[in-house]
């Protein structure tokens, strides 16, 4: 019994991944959802962009994988549940394939990106304003803003990739995505004694209409549940 767990975006909750629950049931594959800390019904007074949620991942993996009739899991992120997602993966064999649905690259990138948007401002004084803000939550939330960055993670993942990324995007550019599918590793890992490429898994990258948060066409569903019947069930023919 293959399991998928989706991670939501920020400001949002369990609820989100509701929508894309029939896609994978139609295929058999289950679906698990929750709310990251401090998101819907669950305690906490901040969230921290993946940082901590990674630790609420490996919570929720070790309690899925030890239900009865589990085989594989998958991780399908949206937003921060997708950076959340690059920043965990490699780190866990047990992962056997991922969504990355609108992921940052570098938070202090986005940060600055979006910044920019709203008052064009010299980057010298965005980098002193920026540091303020890290001090602040590092104070509050023990988070350094700095290490955001799930494109230190990305060429060091070997499970297969699917990226999804809006091509009108108002939040997080599409940039970011191209940036991380260009060096995601899921694709290939190279054996140091004998210096050969092995083939390991996939990579593949889908540019989609709408916002940030507009719902995925159907298309997109479609093929994402495809990619996690291969990867999660061995099925090869569509």
């Amino acid at each position: 019994m293959p399991v998928v767990i989706y991670l939501h975006g920020n400001s949002s909750s369990r609820v989100e991944g509701m929508r894309i629950a029939p896609e994978l049931l139609k295929r058999d594959i289950n679906l698990f959802i929750f709310d990251f800390a401090g998101c819907g019904m669950s305690e906490g007074e901040f969230i921290s962009l993946g940082h901590h949620e990674r630790s609420d991942v490996k919570i929720v993996i070790d309690f899925v994988e030890k239900l009865p009739g589990v085989s594989r899991i998958g991780l399908w992120g949206r937003s921060m549940g997708a950076a959340t997602a690059s920043m965990y993966t490699q780190s866990d064999e047990r992962v056997k394939a991922v969504v990355y649905d609108s992921s940052f690259c570098d938070f202090s990138k986005l940060a600055k990106e979006l910044s920019k948007k709203q008052v064009n401002l010299p980057n010298f004084i965005l980098d002193t304003a920026l540091s303020f803000i890290r001090k602040t939550i590092q104070n509050k939330n023990n988070v350094d803003i700095y290490q955001l960055t799930p494109i230190t993670y990305a060429p060091k993942t070997t499970a297969p990739g699917f990226f999804v990324h809006a091509m009108n995007d108002e939040l997080i550019p599409l940039e970011h995505s191209l940036s991380l599918f260009e060096v995601y590793g899921g694709n290939r890992l190279k054996n140091k004694l004998t210096n050969i490429i092995l083939k390991l898994g996939e990579k593949s990258l889908n540019i989609c209409e709408g916002g940030h948060n507009t719902m995925r066409q159907k298309t997109i569903l479609e093929k994402i549940s495809k990619f996690f019947a291969k990867w999660l069930l061995d099925q090869t023919d569509f």
